[in-house]
């Protein structure tokens, strides 16, 4: 436990570190393997996900893993926050539901498609309410109903990935 609260601040305070640099230029682009940072994410949000009884599936290519070239830091950030609302999700849906999903899941997966790389996540939780779904992306924006949320998580991980990465980030009921 205590191994991994002190990985948590450090990475934290990398994270707070990058806020003040936040899409600089002169930040250090490098060519690294993707999974490393699907397995860090994982690995840092476990003990959030087994609280709450939720299983975490982490779901990679066979083989060497792909390469991307940005932020290594960057995509981690970027996977927390996604876990994040997957899991906030998931405990939503139940509370809301009373009690389903009994068991939650969330599925972090990477597939190599050739020039591209893919990564889901994907829950059992409800949802994003139809009348936020043009919007989950945008500042200030929270589906939670209790607003604990700061409505950025989602904004920041769309930033990242478009300017940072060069890619595209979607969501589906």
């Amino acid at each position: 436990f205590k191994a991994d609260a002190l990985e948590q601040i450090r990475v934290m305070s990398r994270t707070i570190d990058e806020f003040r640099n936040f899409l600089r230029p002169d930040e250090r682009h490098e060519r690294f393997p993707v999974a490393r940072c699907l397995e860090e994410a994982v690995r840092l949000c476990s003990a959030q996900f087994r609280e709450r009884h939720i299983v975490q599936e982490l779901r990679l290519p066979q083989g060497a893993s792909p390469c991307g070239y940005g932020v290594p830091s960057q995509l981690t950030q970027t996977l927390l926050s996604l876990l994040a609302s997957a899991r906030d999700a998931t405990a939503d849906s139940r509370t809301r539901t009373g009690g389903t999903p009994e068991e939650g899941r969330v599925v972090l997966a990477l597939a190599d498609q050739g020039e591209r790389l893919l990564i889901t996540v994907s829950d059992n939780g409800s949802g994003i309410p139809e009348e936020q779904r043009d919007r989950v992306f945008d500042p200030f924006v929270s589906t939670r109903e209790d607003q604990s949320g700061s409505g950025l998580g989602l904004y920041i991980a769309r930033t990242l990935v478009e300017s940072g990465f060069g890619g595209t980030i979607s969501h589906t009921a």
